[in-house]
């Protein structure tokens, strides 16, 4: 059988709503897509404005490269290797 391949629900809230918290680490081979739709469904379910670049109207903005957009919480979804995502946070420049 094969192991769970999902960050927890919980997890990923705490990351969003606590921006002291500066990285999401995930199970391996996970994706960077599978990553973005969890976090958008779980900020979605917890009443956060989660969009996705080039969209930036959200609070907090998915984005696959890092991107400095003043007065947002941008988060960057990237490999840490060839399996392993992450999601962290940019710091605003």
């Amino acid at each position: 059988m094969e192991p769970e391949r999902d960050v927890s629900p919980e997890n990923v809230r705490r990351f969003l709503t606590d921006r002291t918290l500066v990285a999401l680490n995930c199970p391996r081979r996970l994706g960077t897509g599978r990553l973005a739709e969890i976090i958008l469904r779980t900020g979605k379910d917890a009443d956060i404005n989660v969009t996705l670049y080039p969209d930036i109207s959200g609070d907090t903005v998915l984005t696959f490269g890092e991107k400095n957009i003043p007065e947002k919480d941008v988060v960057c979804i990237a490999y840490l290797c060839h399996q392993t995502v992450s999601a962290y946070r940019v710091k605003n420049r």
